[in-house]
């Protein structure tokens, strides 16, 4: 295992399980760390798509996902709704993209990706229409944390490559398995049921932009 594998695993493994038992408690903290993830990974992807460069394979697309993933997670930090839909957002890209790979069409087809930002986009409009109440914050804190984790284990036991993050997470995951998206739900499932549980009398007060 490279040391790019090993680093990779270990912090997708880490901001998984944190979202999972402190997604909602902690999500003023977890939702900037959330939108450098994945403002790294779109950055690196972004240049694998403009110059076909493995992701991740060069200098240079570590460089532009570090910066972009900064770019996202001080927005992320200074207004909240900006965090809320970069989180909403990405998961509903990465589930729609996954499902639509998992019944077998093509991970860089138009369909797949095309039904992705499509989810994504839902999931970004209904984070505003609701108001993102403590029950869908739990929801998608759980979802996204399951699947970080489950990716974060497949990369440091070799079986999902950093460059099939590049594809999006669920995809990378059901590629390997199918069973280890089902093991991702579950967790998410459990996650869920931990965190209404944790979450007592404690209210979320989303914070006015901090600029």
């Amino acid at each position: 295992m490279d040391f790019q594998a090993l680093l990779i695993g270990i912090i997708a493994i880490a901001i998984g399980a944190a979202m999972m038992v402190l997604g909602y408690r902690l999500a003023l903290i977890l939702l900037p760390i959330w939108g450098f993830f994945v403002g790294f990974i779109f950055g690196a992807q972004m240049l694998q798509e403009f110059f076909g460069d493995g992701f991740l394979a060069t200098t240079t697309s570590w460089v532009v996902g570090v910066i972009l993933g900064l770019v996202f997670a001080v927005l992320s930090y200074l207004f909240w709704y900006i965090a809320v839909v970069i989180l909403f957002a990405s998961v509903g890209y990465w589930l729609g993209w996954g499902f639509m790979t998992l019944l077998g069409f093509s991970e860089t087809g138009l369909i797949a990706v095309g039904i992705g930002l499509l989810l994504g986009a839902i999931f970004a409009v209904a984070a505003f229409v609701t108001g993102v109440p403590l029950a869908a914050l739990v929801v998608i804190t759980a979802i996204a944390g399951a699947h970080a984790l489950i990716a974060g284990i497949l990369v440091l036991l070799g079986q999902v490559a950093v460059a099939d993050l590049g594809d999006g997470i669920a995809s990378a995951i059901i590629a390997t398995n199918a069973g280890w998206w089902l093991l991702a739900l579950g967790l998410a499932v459990m996650s869920i049921i931990v965190q209404l549980k944790s979450v007592g009398e404690y209210v979320l007060e989303p914070p006015a932009a901090r600029i």
